[in-house]
């Protein structure tokens, strides 16, 4: 680790793990001078993440009223260095801790912040980002994941819940892939992926490596899904505290409001998709995508039954 850090010319003090999700290898580093964040990214290329930093450049001079991570330049000039099972960033840490998104107030900031952060990525082209969601979903057909899910022993109610939802939610959400207002998202926004201040502002917004072209409405439908609004036993008031938040910068249309539950349905699907594809790559475990079929199954039945009610509250 020194031996990279010392691409930024960067002595470390104390170098310590960050708490992260399973995509990227991510360190908290203090130095003489300063205090950095160090991401190895494992599902990243040097070419997306180029396309990463270089969103993160033009959303530094949109005006936010919170701070993107600003990758700093090596000592011969690459802001992105290779390093082992990835590419690394350096970044100036930017102060603030996790967001607590248990109450309605702290929703409301969360979802205006959110909406904040779509209407700056807004003014940004579709083929900026990382990604691109708008085309084919990275990551092995369905019917070869049920194929290798088999062949590996999953049960027979995993895997045809697998195969059964996948093309349901694929036929109902085609049209509206089409048709919806597309911009630029950052498709990530967990609380996880937020900072706070004292005073419960939003002071920063963090990783954007799975930013790219989408949908408009792709940022709430993965801002309800992630904050863990929809699994509460008040979940209307949480829906209602995001909604009234988002709503104070962009008001969606009709037909994206409505397409809000088949979206939600969309994610779920490609959360299995998105970890078949590391388990594939020996990055991901068979009970991983077994998980999130599971939670995929939850997810869609859940909505079956209160998708009416939800459009309603975004509306």
């Amino acid at each position: 680790m020194p031996d990279l850090l010392a691409a930024w010319g960067v002595t470390p003090v104390t170098t310590r793990p960050a708490a992260q999700g399973t995509n990227n290898t991510t360190l908290l580093i203090h130095a003489r001078g300063g205090d950095y964040v160090l991401r190895v990214s494992h599902n990243l290329t040097a070419i997306q993440v180029a396309r990463e930093i270089a969103v993160l450049d033009l959303l530094e001079r949109a005006g936010l009223p919170f701070a993107v991570p600003r990758p700093l330049p090596c000592l011969d000039g690459r802001r992105w260095r290779p390093a082992a099972g990835g590419v690394a960033t350096l970044v100036p840490r930017i102060e603030g801790s996790r967001p607590d998104l248990s109450g309605p107030a702290a929703l409301a900031v969360y979802g205006e912040a959110v909406g904040q952060l779509t209407c700056a990525l807004a003014g940004i082209p579709l083929q900026a980002g990382p990604w691109n969601w708008l085309a084919d979903e990275p990551g092995p057909a369905d019917d070869v994941v049920v194929t290798r899910l088999r062949a590996a022993g999953a049960s027979a109610r995993t895997v045809g819940a697998l195969g059964r939802l996948a093309a349901d939610v694929d036929n109902e959400t085609r049209e509206l892939r089409a048709t919806l207002p597309r911009q630029v998202v950052h498709d990530d926004l967990a609380a996880s992926n937020l900072l706070v201040g004292a005073d419960g502002r939003v002071t920063g917004v963090l990783d954007f490596e799975v930013a790219g072209a989408g949908l408009r409405v792709d940022e709430p439908v993965a801002a309800l899904a992630q904050s863990g609004a929809l699994d509460r036993a008040d979940w209307r008031d949480a829906v209602a505290a995001f909604a009234r938040g988002y709503a104070t910068t962009v008001r969606l249309t009709d037909v994206e409001v409505t397409a809000v539950p088949p979206l939600l349905r969309l994610r779920a699907v490609g959360n299995v998709r998105w970890r078949a594809r590391r388990w594939f790559a020996g990055r991901a475990s068979l009970a991983e995508v077994v998980d999130r079929i599971d939670g995929m199954s939850r997810a869609c039945a859940w909505l079956d039954d209160h998708d009416a009610e939800l459009i309603s509250l975004l509306s």
